[in-house]
């Protein structure tokens, strides 16, 4: 009986593969095959207390990182230096730095109070005369608000033309105070700031005395915030309480007072090292306040005793202002 072949297609035919390609294959067994051995190098096993170390100061109290400010890191590097460098604690660094800040002031407040003499007894006369003349341009059954404002661009025209007669500018006149309130309003910021960074919460949380021994913590007493905004009440009372009635320094006053009681439920919640702070500033514009008013200082600065309410115009200061 024949048997019947049956021949395979070429294609699947096995062909033997070139010499280059056995080479390439063995030297690729041999490079695994080697690593295998060989293993991989692997890193050294950590030791747990280092494990459990860098867990707890990632779990405790996390860091805070505040944006890069010249301004804020200025006023915290000056602080830092002057609490290494004295040695007193937190809350009498505070208290000092702020009276040695509002006490270089100073020399602008006596200026700013040099050229309001000049101004009471040069140009207020002349631009009281303009005032009139523009409320009785402009009576008060007036609805017309294009005759107010044209009234109105006349006046502020007018005080230019006699502010720059006698030689005043308004930032002479102002500057002194203005300055206080971006000051004021850095160093709140600052203090929150420092208060908020985990490097210094520890020591500013024992910086305190008495009832705020903790300066990271609202005062829970209410004393700080009542002492603060009290005082600042009365500052703004006593410093422009005589302002003329309608005057833009009485509006001034009596908003500041609205607002400070008004913002006492949010204000209450700033930390203490904020309200030591807030109370020291307000303490020391009191005192000054006082002091420049007396007349035996104010007679050593060449300027005349405060005028009484009603007393008529200042009299006329004992030395000549440029």
């Amino acid at each position: 009986m024949l048997t019947r072949f049956t021949r395979l297609p070429s294609s699947r035919l096995i062909r033997p593969r070139p010499s280059c390609w056995v080479k390439r294959a063995a030297a690729s067994i041999s490079t695994t095959s080697t690593s295998h051995d060989l293993g991989t190098p692997t890193a050294p096993p950590l030791d747990p207390s280092t494990v459990q170390d860098v867990l707890s100061s990632a779990t405790s109290s996390p860091s805070i990182h505040h944006t890069p400010n010249v301004l804020f890191d200025t006023v915290q590097t000056a602080l830092e230096a002057f609490h290494t460098f004295t040695g007193l604690p937190w809350y009498l660094t505070i208290i000092g730095s702020t009276v040695l800040v509002r006490s270089s002031f100073l020399p602008l407040i006596i200026y700013q109070m040099r050229v309001a003499t000049n101004y009471a007894i040069t140009a207020k006369p002349e631009s009281d005369r303009l005032w009139s003349l523009v409320q009785k341009a402009t009576p008060a059954a007036t609805t017309n608000i294009q005759v107010r404002m044209e009234a109105y661009q006349i006046y502020v025209q007018g005080m230019r033309s006699v502010l720059s007669k006698h030689r005043i500018s308004l930032l002479s006149m102002f500057g002194g105070t203005l300055i206080q309130i971006p000051t004021f309003i850095t160093f709140v910021l600052t203090m929150r700031r420092m208060i908020r960074d985990p490097a210094l919460a520890n020591d500013l949380s024992t910086g305190g005395t008495l009832w705020f021994e903790n300066l990271t913590l609202p005062d829970s007493t209410m004393m700080l915030p009542l002492a603060a905004i009290g005082l600042t009440y009365v500052n703004l009372q006593v410093s422009l309480g005589n302002a003329p009635k309608g005057s833009m320094f009485l509006l001034l006053k009596d908003v500041g007072q609205v607002l400070l009681i008004l913002g006492l439920p949010l204000t209450s919640g700033l930390p203490q090292g904020v309200f030591v702070y807030w109370t020291a500033s307000a303490g020391y514009s009191a005192v000054q306040t006082q002091v420049l008013r007396a007349d035996g200082v104010r007679a050593l600065l060449g300027l005349p005793p405060v005028p009484t309410k009603g007393g008529g115009t200042m009299p006329t200061p004992r030395s000549r202002f440029s």
